[in-house]
């Protein structure tokens, strides 16, 4: 999937063990912009998707990595 501020792919990440569910291919991908956003010089932005979709699950990961 393209990085839209480079154009470059995101990185693929693994969960975290201390995770018990799986998971999924979209929430590993918003996982993967947010690590990227932290290291950028901006460190932050919005992720906004549908209702319901994991981003609480997928900003725990970001947390505990």
């Amino acid at each position: 999937v393209p990085f839209i501020s480079t154009g470059q792919s995101l990185p693929e990440v693994e969960q975290p063990v201390e995770l018990t569910l799986p998971l999924l291919p979209f929430q590993r991908e918003g996982l993967g912009w947010m690590m990227e956003q932290e290291k950028s010089k901006h460190c932050g932005g919005i992720l906004a998707d549908e209702m319901g979709m994991g981003k609480v699950t997928s900003f725990y990961c970001l947390l505990s990595l």
